[in-house]
C-alpha cells in the first residue's frame, strides 16, 4: 500500500470508488428502502426508522453493516433507558415470526443493546438498536466532516490501513480500536495541523444556528450544521502523512496521560479532565451531566482515553488494551517513515 505515493492514492481513490458505489446502491437500487419497509412490516407501522452509521456516513464498503436506529414510540430524544434491554428482545421475537430476517443474535448487555440480524433480500448484515437517536446524530456529524473531500481521502486512507495490519476491531476483535473511534482519532489529527485542517467540534457548536436538540441530556443541536471551511490548503496526501506522523511520534505515557477530545479540539490532563468543575465553560453540557442522578462522568481509566464528541461522558476507547495502543503508535510512525522515503521533492 505504501510502495509508493501514486500506489497509495490508486489504493485509497479504489476504496472511495467503493464506498461511493455502495452508497449510491443503498440509495438509488432501494436497498435502504427495502430494509426500512421490511423492518416496519415485521416490527410495526408505527414504528420509525433511522439509518445511521459508516453506510450513512458514506464510508461503508460492500460488506459494512447497516445500523439502525428503531423508535418504538418517541424515544428518539431519550427515554428509552428503562427498557433498554426488554425493546431489542421485543423486536427479536417479532422478526422471527417472518422470514424477511435471519440469523438473530442479541446482544442485551451491552452499554447500547443490539440485536444484529441478516436481510435475506440484500444479504446485509444490520445491527438494531432501540435505546435513543444519538447514533443517528454523530453520523450527522461525520457526514459533514466528511463534505471535506480531503478529510474523506484520510479517513479513508487509514480506514483500510487500519483494516489491513489488523488494528480496527474486525482484526482483532476485543481489545481493538473501533471504526468509530478511528474515524474521530483522524479527525482529531486535523485539527492538530498549523493551520487546522478540521476545524474543533465545540467550533462547530459555536457556528450553529439551528434549532435545540437534546438525546438523554446531550446536546446535539450542532450535529446537522456544515463544518466550517478553514484556511489549510495541504493536500490530501500531506494531511494523511500528517495523521500519521502526529500519532507516531507520541508516546504511550503521553495517551494514557491525556484525553484526546476532539469536541474541544485539545488533549487534556487526565488529572485536570477528572476535576469536573474546573472544566473550561465548553464543556457545561458534560459539568451538568456529571452533577446529574444518572452519573455521566467519564471513565479515564484505561489505556487510551477518547472522548465522544456529543455523548460526552463516553470514553470511545475505553476497552482498547495496552498492546494495541503501543502497536497503533509503532505502525503510525513505521508508516510514516515509509511513506515520507517514497516521496519525491515534488510530492
Amino acid at each position: 500500500m505504501f510502495s509508493s505515493i501514486s500506489t497509495l492514492r490508486q489504493v485509497v481513490e479504489e476504496a472511495i470508488t467503493e464506498m461511493k458505489h455502495v452508497e449510491k446502491c443503498d440509495m438509488f437500487q432501494g436497498r435502504v428502502g427495502d430494509i426500512k419497509y421490511d423492518l416496519q412490516k415485521s416490527t410495526s407501522k408505527s414504528y420509525e426508522i433511522y439509518p445511521f452509521g459508516s453506510r450513512v456516513a458514506g464510508l461503508g464498503f460492500k460488506h459494512s453493516d447497516y445500523d439502525v436506529f428503531i423508535d418504538m414510540g418517541g424515544y428518539y430524544r431519550g427515554g428509552g433507558e428503562t427498557h433498554r434491554s426488554n425493546s431489542v428482545q421485543y423486536i427479536r421475537d417479532l422478526i422471527r415470526q417472518v422470514k424477511t430476517f435471519t440469523d438473530p443474535i442479541l446482544i442485551p448487555r451491552a452499554r447500547v443493546p443490539v440485536l444484529k440480524v441478516k436481510h435475506r433480500t440484500t444479504g446485509i448484515q444490520c445491527d438494531i438498536s432501540t435505546l435513543n437517536g444519538i447514533g443517528v446524530e454523530n453520523t450527522n456529524l461525520l457526514r459533514n466532516y466528511m463534505s471535506d473531500s480531503r478529510v474523506r481521502f484520510v479517513a479513508t486512507g487509514v480506514k483500510v490501513w487500519a483494516r489491513q495490519l489488523g488494528l480496527t476491531q474486525a482484526g482483532v476483535g476485543p481489545g481493538s480500536i473501533t471504526s468509530y473511534c478511528m474515524l474521530w482519532l483522524v479527525i482529531f489529527a486535523l485539527m492538530q495541523d498549523c493551520p487546522p485542517a478540521a476545524p474543533s467540534v465545540v467550533a462547530v457548536k459555536q457556528s450553529c444556528k439551528g434549532s435545540n436538540l437534546f438525546i438523554d441530556g446531550w446536546d446535539c443541536s450542532f450535529c446537522n450544521s456544515p463544518v466550517p471551511k478553514l484556511k489549510n490548503n495541504k493536500s490530501e496526501i500531506e494531511l494523511l502523512i500528517h495523521f500519521f506522523s502526529f500519532y507516531g511520534s507520541m508516546t504511550i505515557p503521553d495517551i494514557t496521560s491525556n484525553v484526546i477530545s476532539p469536541f474541544l479540539g485539545k488533549m487534556i490532563p487526565v488529572k485536570e479532565f477528572v476535576k469536573t468543575n474546573s472544566l473550561p465553560n465548553e464543556f457545561e453540557n458534560y459539568k451538568k451531566q456529571a452533577r446529574s442522578d444518572r452519573f455521566y462522568e467519564m471513565r479515564c481509566d484505561s489505556a487510551m482515553c477518547v472522548q465522544d464528541p456529543v455523548e460526552q461522558g463516553h470514553n470511545i476507547a475505553k476497552t482498547v488494551e495496552d498492546w494495541v495502543v503501543d502497536r497503533f503508535l509503532k505502525l503510525c510512525k513505521t508508516t510514516t517513515t515509509l511513506v515520507e522515503n517514497s516521496m519525491s521533492p515534488h510530492v
